[in-house]
């Protein structure tokens, strides 16, 4: 097998570790390709908010808040080798990081009745004049309490609810602590999909999904125009993950290191863990244009003329792609992965503009791993590139494909190939870039 890379923990200020506890479920569906024999995949993980009653002599698990809806597992036997790395079990659709902001009380925490206000779930012991029966929790990490992100509403947080909380999403399917179940069984599909057909793409497998038992959870009922929503599954997803670091994460993610936000922190871990920042960089360019470029890599040519490929629907490719110590990228978000079809020029536009801005920004979040490079100009940024990835832009996809770089012009050139037909694109910055979300502004000069 060879020398396994170590699971990567990048240590970050808004990392929690909390009390979860095991609990059976309703059913569990299991991904054949893997022969792990371990119970962590037959339960679910209900914390203390949202157990509906106080736990009898009920097992517990010490998990790491890692994402706005997700835990890995701290134990050490759930820790899994497989080919080249170190894997933790991670839960999707598990905890809820309002209970990291308050302290365990079990007895308080199992006596309220959650009530729906709109699209809110209402607290009763949130409420100003119960404040005093709460203190922080005192976390075994010892790290700092953060401030509320801006949708955590004083005395309103959501939890297993019938309704989206993510802001800007166009329909319900990821209240905090709950997965839904169809998404949940399209991600473990996935997993099963070999990497051949994935365009090379590497993927955080899911190796289980526990359907949750009606009664193992607090759930608020939504009442919509009069309406109540009914026969709304939830479910959990138990998946491998090689790191908690990503290309990109919002403020609210706790647990979350990413190159974007904490370029210093995994620089300094990369150097601590005796890697090489360029050999990093490398595997990081090569691996993470397969998860941008996936309908590019596994188009297939209809009788009609059009391609069918796979995509990935409503995803942020950033924040969903993860980075192990070696800098290799793994696709995280399964469940987004389905099946498309395009002409064949509306397939090369959508690869230059979708696929490439988003191959462009993980270009800015490496080079920040340089260290000079952070919060810089836009020349010096694309020096860093040009210098760091000089030989693998030459030949970015199949074909004639290439991306050039022109630092003192602040602007970048990719020319695009699909099957004979071709497009080139100019990709023009401000004079200073801004790192976190840099302004790309893409023009059309070539289309045959």
């Amino acid at each position: 097998m060879g020398e396994i890379t170590p699971y990567w923990f990048v240590r970050k200020v808004n990392t929690y570790l909390t009390k979860e506890y095991l609990v059976a479920p309703e059913r569990v569906f299991k991904n054949q390709n893997f022969s792990f024999n371990s119970p962590y995949l037959e339960n679910a993980y209900i914390n203390a908010v949202q157990i509906p009653k106080r736990p009898v002599k009920q097992k517990s698990v010490t998990t790491r808040q890692e994402g706005g809806r997700s835990l890995t597992i701290k134990n050490k036997d759930a820790l899994f080798k497989v080919d080249e790395n170190e894997w933790r079990l991670n839960i999707k659709g598990a905890g809820a990081p309002f209970e990291r902001l308050l302290s365990y009380d079990s007895d308080k925490y199992n006596i309220y009745d959650s009530v729906v206000k709109g699209r809110r779930v209402t607290l009763p012991f949130r409420n100003p004049g119960h404040a005093k029966d709460h203190k922080l929790m005192d976390r075994p990490s010892g790290e700092h309490i953060v401030n509320y992100p801006e949708f955590f509403h004083y005395g309103y947080f959501p939890l297993i609810t019938d309704v989206d909380v993510d802001i800007g999403a166009s329909y319900m399917h990821r209240p905090f602590g709950g997965q839904r179940l169809g998404f949940a069984l399209g991600a473990l599909k996935a997993s099963s999909l070999s990497k051949e057909k994935l365009g090379n793409m590497n993927i955080c497998p899911v190796l289980s999904v526990v359907k949750l038992r009606d009664g193992s959870y607090l759930k608020a009922q939504l009442v919509d125009g009069g309406h109540q929503l009914l026969n709304v599954h939830y479910a959990q997803e138990i998946r491998l993950m090689p790191s908690n670091v990503r290309i990109h994460s919002g403020y609210y993610d706790f647990g979350i290191a990413s190159l974007n936000r904490d370029a210093p922190g995994i620089r300094n871990s990369l150097l601590e863990n005796g890697i090489d920042i360029g050999d990093f960089q490398a595997n990081f360019v090569n691996t993470a244009k397969n998860v941008f470029f996936l309908d590019y890599n596994t188009r297939k040519l209809l009788d009609g003329g059009n391609y069918r490929y796979y995509i990935q629907y409503n995803s942020d490719l950033l924040s969903d792609t993860v980075i192990d110590l070696k800098g290799r990228a793994y696709y995280a978000d399964l469940e987004s992965i389905g099946v498309s079809e395009l002409s064949k020029p509306d397939l090369l536009i959508y690869t230059a503009g979708a696929g490439m801005t988003y191959f462009l920004l993980s270009l800015f979040h490496s080079a920040q791993l340089n260290g000079d490079a952070v919060n810089s100009s836009s020349e010096s940024i694309l020096r860093e590139i040009k210098e760091t990835h000089a030989d693998s832009l030459d030949s970015i996809l199949q074909g004639e494909s290439y991306l050039k770089i022109y630092p003192k012009e602040y602007s970048v050139l990719a020319h695009i190939d699909l099957d004979g037909k071709m497009i080139g694109l100019k990709y023009q910055l401000d004079p200073v870039i801004t790192l976190d979300n840099p302004s790309l502004k893409a023009t059309i000069i070539k289309y045959t």
